[in-house]
């Protein structure tokens, strides 16, 4: 692909060349674009994105159009950015040109040093968090080819939303830490961590009421989901409740 071009999946299905948009096309052109930069790198059999395309039942000229398709693509993209081998097509392309590949490194840089360079973690997790524009895809996330990768990657978003918070309360960014982590919990009440993070950051705060209320809020949850803490309050204050 044009060094001077990346992909965006991190939100409606965007391309851009030195910042601006490039206009990709209808539906057919949008859904194979799609489908082989989620394979990346990977090649792609041409009934796969027929399949992409029209489900299961391509009409005949199916393979016509892939080809043309994949024609159309190269010339927006550069002629070199897509191979063609045994009936196969692989989109070639280096991870700063993809917005979920630079986004997935950051989460792991994040991650790996949430706890003994908070400061970076922070600085990791938001700079990752910052490259969403929207659900995955846009409205071709919905369809069957990238569901599971939109599932994917907006599990490794709540993940960097964790890391941001638990490293905003380890540089003892407290009372920030707390706000958003009782709306976090309002949002997503089944990821433990939320509710786990936002009691210690209470706690941390010197506001042991509100903390002991939370884990009540917590428990009363689980509960009603058939399910039982698996933590405990004590746990959770002395930090020893949050492994990951």
């Amino acid at each position: 692909m044009r060094s001077d071009t990346e992909i965006l999946i991190l939100g409606p299905l965007e391309a851009r060349r030195s910042g601006e948009i490039i206009h990709i096309g209808g539906h057919h052109l949008r859904a194979v674009l799609a489908a082989l930069v989620l394979s990346a790198n990977h090649a792609v059999r041409a009934e796969q994105l027929a399949w992409v395309v029209w489900g299961d039942d391509p009409p005949p000229s199916s393979e016509a159009t892939i080809q043309s398709c994949i024609s159309r693509l190269r010339s927006l993209l550069g002629r070199d950015a897509i191979l063609n081998e045994d009936h196969s097509y692989t989109l070639i392309a280096e991870c700063e040109q993809l917005d979920s590949c630079r986004f997935e490194r950051l989460v792991q840089q994040a991650r790996d040093c949430v706890d003994d360079e908070p400061q970076k973690a922070l600085k990791a997790s938001r700079a990752a968090i910052a490259l969403w524009r929207g659900p995955v895809l846009g409205h071709l996330g919905d369809e069957e080819f990238g569901h599971l990768e939109a599932i994917r990657l907006e599990e490794l978003r709540l993940l960097a939303v964790e890391i941001e918070t638990e490293s905003e309360l380890l540089l003892d960014h407290l009372s920030e830490c707390a706000s958003r982590l009782r709306a976090l919990v309002v949002e997503y009440p089944y990821r433990e961590r939320f509710w786990w993070l936002l009691i210690r950051a209470l706690f941390a705060d010197e506001r042991r009421l509100e903390a002991m209320e939370a884990f009540d809020d917590y428990a009363r949850w689980m509960e009603q989901s058939g399910l039982e803490p698996s933590t405990t309050f004590d746990q959770l204050v002395a930090g020893s409740g949050l492994a990951r």
